[in-house]
């Protein structure tokens, strides 16, 4: 069959295409099908769902005009329909921009959403039904907000059901705080890594402070990263924490990073104190101008605060008072309000001060206490996300004990472990956070760097039926039929988790 030449529409939805109703027969289709659309002129295809329409030319295939030229697509281009296979998304992750309104209403909206388990946007889907491709622009018109897929699972399509996973990515202007476990066991065990997969010294600001004696541990990191199969967990977290702080400084924003290191101590590296409060670590202050600046001294922050050898427990300040300090400051130090994302990198328990020596009981009280503390002081409201990040051991990993005397030992290390990753998981839930356990240093740095460029509300599924009963052509039809304003589309990547 000849191709059919594309007709740019703006009363199409973005995921929808429309068809003649004779041609569609002849291709065995009918009506909410999926189909693969081959562009011949761009060589690409998309997937879309079928609407067939008696109004639309025999010759002709009505696309939205936005998402059309998004791709680069053009009146008149040849489109070739191929019937494709209904594949469930497990997960997708939206960009979400609102026209014409502040940032702060966005997140306001977004935490809404977010705050009543998602029920309303999975509604939203359940009625679309949606088709989902990277790049494609969905409207919410009822919330005046535009979605944007930043990332869809399976790629390279998949369409909507009750069961698909859903994040939010809120792409404003963020503060950043970062928690960096720096006790004893980070600086004897390892990560598995991949040789040669990361140049840190070919950047320029890495490789000038490399010269300098000071940063003899930047040295180590940059070579053990670049040519060694296992890393200490201390050089992952450093070159972890170096990359979030540069993709942070490239986006040339007003945000503020901070950062906390801690056994169970913890020492903030975020303000100086010279008679008053200033905040120093974001570009326009204290003589901050340029990216390379800031960058520069969010590097020497960092190796300013990492010690150089192993920090043991000592009982000194909780480290989760001293996130509240902290971010109280910079709530009162902003002129404009600002989500947070903190980011928690740990490799095994809370101790308290009695470290390795510490009664199970006495962990676990520990671990209530913390959560407990993060409850009361990061609720919602706050606009505050907590991810976690656990590179230690995990119990799967302690699944065979040894007879003798190593058995009690790995026995105890075992059910720390768990406890660890119970807590982690625990306070990352009561602000819509996520835990990861990276297995490679590959996949650590990959959530840092994205980590640095979009907030994610995690809407998670929902437990009610929300795909709507069998409706006729006509009135499937008809949902396609409003006129939607075209908007600015930024293109960037989002493949981040």
């Amino acid at each position: 069959m000849e191709p059919l030449s594309a007709v740019l529409k703006d009363n199409v939805d973005s995921w929808a295409i429309k068809i003649n109703r004779t041609t569609g027969k002849k291709l065995g289709l009918k009506s909410k099908d999926i189909v693969e659309v081959f562009n011949r002129d761009r060589g690409e295809s998309k997937y879309y769902r079928v609407i067939l329409d008696g109004r639309v030319r025999k010759d002709e295939a009505h696309i939205n005009r936005l998402s059309a030229q998004l791709s680069g697509a053009t009146n008149g281009d040849a489109l070739d329909i191929i019937s494709a296979e209904e594949v469930s998304a497990e997960e997708v992750v939206l960009k979400v921009e609102m026209e014409g309104r502040e940032r702060e209403e966005l997140l306001e909206v977004v935490r809404e959403i977010n705050e009543n388990g998602g029920e309303e946007v999975h509604r939203f889907f359940g009625e679309k039904q949606p088709v989902f491709n990277h790049g494609a622009k969905i409207y919410w018109d009822e919330r005046g907000i535009s979605l944007t897929v930043a990332k869809v699972s399976p790629f390279p399509y998949a369409v909507y059901t009750p069961n698909t996973k859903v994040k939010v990515s809120v792409t404003s202007p963020f503060n950043g705080i970062l928690m960096v476990d720096v006790s004893g066991s980070m600086y004897f065990n390892y990560i598995p890594n991949s040789p040669g997969l990361m140049k840190l010294s070919g950047d320029p600001i890495i490789s000038k402070l490399m010269e300098d004696p000071k940063y003899e541990m930047l040295e180590e990191t940059v070579r053990s990263v670049e040519n060694d199969k296992e890393i200490l967990r201390i050089h992952a977290a450093i070159t972890a924490v170096l990359l979030y702080f540069s993709e942070k400084a490239e986006r040339e924003l007003s945000e503020r990073v901070a950062l906390i290191t801690y056994s169970s101590q913890a020492k903030s590296a975020a303000y100086k104190y010279k008679g008053k409060i200033r905040y120093w670590l974001q570009i326009g202050a204290a003589g901050v101008e340029t990216t390379e600046q800031y960058k520069e001294m969010l590097i020497k922050m960092l190796f300013a605060y990492i010690p150089k050898e192993s920090n043991k427990p000592t009982n000194g300040v909780n480290a989760f008072e001293e996130l509240d300090k902290l971010l109280t400051l910079m709530e009162k130090d902003s002129k404009k309000r600002m989500p947070t994302m903190i980011i928690i990198l740990s490799d095994g328990e809370f101790n308290g001060w009695k470290g390795s020596f510490a009664k199970t009981e006495d962990v676990l009280e520990v671990s209530e206490a913390i959560v407990n503390f993060v409850k009361e002081r990061f609720p919602p409201s706050r606009g505050v996300i907590i991810n976690a990040v656990y590179i230690g051991d995990t119990p799967e990993q302690l699944e065979e004990i040894p007879e003798g005397e190593e058995a009690d030992r790995l026995i105890k290390k075992k059910e720390r472990a768990q406890i660890a990753i119970d807590t982690l998981k625990r306070i990352t839930e009561i602000t819509n956070g996520q835990l990861i356990i990276p297995k490679e240093f590959k996949e650590l740095a990959k959530f840092y760097e994205g980590a640095a460029q979009s907030l994610i509300f995690d809407l998670g599924t929902t437990d009610k039926e929300v795909v709507p009963e069998d409706e006729s052509d006509e009135d499937f039809e008809d949902e396609f039929d409003e006129d939607f304003e075209d908007e600015e589309f930024e293109e960037e990547d989002f493949d981040q988790f």
